[in-house]
This record gives structure tokens, sequence and C-alpha cells, in this order.
């Protein structure tokens, strides 16, 4: 078995045979079978059928790394960290426990964020369903957001981050591509609070936080009142720790959501809906991730 710096070398060779050798059981198959609006999202998954405009976007938004460091104007960056397996807490009142602050230098924040193969996948879930307005839950330095309201539909996304630098920075690199976002400084039941006495209704819910399973259970339960009927959860990382992929499966296994798309690294849940319940996993046809922290 493949370890250590080889063990991704290994995954790439054999997702880009499992790819070549699967391609028609997808396009007769997989994709006959995909409601038509998350077919755009699966092509790009797994054929990588970037179009010239979609390459000349995500340069144009990778453009922004390089600056992180000018915009944040100082060397290092405090943040809030992911919880732990099992170490997720609420208080008295059901809320969250915001997680301890954590300070590394900027070029780690300018490495994180979504890179252009998820960013674009992104964009073309969004504009698949016709979404007008995304929240997002942990908006990092911006880059996902740019990929959402860049999107066909143009939708106004509400962003959530527990950091003030890091949304400092990040309504910098969103200006770039939208003037209709509003980055909340705030932990994630505080905003879907402030959201949720204000009447917000939101198509996409975007979870990109706190990748643990208790984490997830409970923003999951928290932002389904403000998802307007059909509307998508979109998780980030399903693979990054074990616990956050026994969440991943216990999503996918709930009458809840009868639909359930597994697009390797990020997943899609249609909330709530009526019919036979159906799960589309493209890892079955381009391999599975290894799960990066397996005891957590």
């Amino acid at each position: 078995m493949a370890t250590g710096w080889a063990r991704p070398l290994w995954f790439a060779l054999e997702r880009r045979w499992l790819r070549f050798r699967h391609r028609r059981r997808f396009e007769n198959e997989f994709l006959r079978d995909l409601p038509g609006a998350f077919v755009p999202a699966a092509r790009f998954a797994f054929l990588h059928d970037w179009t010239l405009e979609e390459r000349q976007l995500s340069r144009e938004i990778e453009r922004f790394r390089s600056r992180i460091g000018e915009v944040a104007g100082t060397g290092a960056i405090e943040s809030l960290g992911s919880p732990r397996s099992g170490s997720f807490a609420l208080d008295e009142h059901g809320r969250a426990l915001g997680a301890a602050p954590t300070v590394a230098p900027v070029a780690r924040h300018a490495r994180t964020g979504v890179k252009p193969r998820g960013g674009i996948l992104l964009r073309r879930i969004v504009t698949g369903i016709g979404a007008r307005r995304v929240l997002e839950l942990g908006t990092n330095t911006g880059f996902s957001g740019c990929y959402f309201v860049s999107a066909a539909t143009r939708p106004r996304l509400v962003t959530v981050e527990g950091s003030s630098a890091l949304c400092a920075i990040a309504r910098t690199n969103l200006s770039r591509f939208s003037t209709d976002v509003l980055v909340m400084h705030r932990l994630f039941d505080q905003a879907i609070d402030d959201l949720a006495a204000a009447g917000e209704r939101f198509d996409c819910v975007y979870i990109d936080g706190q990748h643990e399973q208790q984490a997830t259970r409970h923003y999951v339960a928290r932002v389904t009142p403000l998802i307007t009927p059909g509307g998508l959860v979109i998780f980030d990382d399903l693979y990054w720790s074990g616990s956050m992929n026994r969440a991943w499966q216990e999503i996918c296994a709930s009458p809840r959501h009868t639909l359930t798309i597994d697009y390797a690294l990020k997943g899609a849940v249609v909330v709530g809906g009526t019919g036979v319940k159906r799960h589309f996993d493209l890892c079955e046809l381009m391999g599975r991730p290894p799960i990066g922290r397996p005891d957590w």
C-alpha cells in the first residue's frame, strides 16, 4: 500500500484510470438517471470539462491569492479552528461554543480556501439549481464566495466568519465580483439567529466549517428552517476526517433527504422532498478519496 507522499500520487493515478474505465457507464447510466439540474456539476467532477469562460474566471479569482498578505497588512492572522471529534459543545441555550482562537502566518491562510476545480464545481451546482440567495457558513478569505457570486444567476451571498481579520480580507476579495454580498462577523449560531429573526430564506446553504460529526448535525438542523422548499445544502470536505465522513453517511441514510449526491470531495443534499429516495455516488466510478484524519 502506498504511504506518505506517494499516497496522493497513487490516488490521482488510480482516479484517472477509473475515469477512463467508467466513462461510458458515467455517460450512459449515471447522467441518465441524475436530475438535470445537477448534470453540469457531475460532468465537471468526472470529466473536468472546463469552458474557456470558467478557465478565465478561475485565473482572475486566483490572482487575489498573492495579494492576501498586502491586504491583511500583518504577518499573522487570528482565526477559529474546527473542533476535534467529540469536542464540539453547546452552551445552556443550545448554541455552539466558539473554538479557541489560533494564530497562523498569513502565508498559510493564503494557501487555504477553495481552489479552481472545487470552485467551479460549486459554481455549477448553484447555477444548475438556479439559486438566487446563498448562505455560506465559513467565509475564510472569500474564494468560494467569489465562485458563488459569479454564477450565472448572480445570487446574493450572505457569508459568515468568526475571524474579523478574515472578514476584512474576504470583503476585499468578494468586492471584485459583486456588491450584493453581506459578510457577517459572527459565530455561526449567532448569524443563524439573526437571519431567522429577519425572516431570511436561502435557496442554497454551503456548510464549510467545523468538519465534525456533531457540529455538522447541529448546523444542518439549524439552517434547515432557513432553506426554501426544495432547496439545497452543500457540504465541503466530506473526507477531511473520519468524524466528518460519518456525518455525511448519516445524512445520506436519513429518510428526510430524498436526493443526495457525493461529488467525491463535496456533497449536495436536497432538503425535504417527496418520492423515492435516491443517492448518486461518483466515488463508485472514479474512486473514493482516502479519509484525511481517520481518528477524528
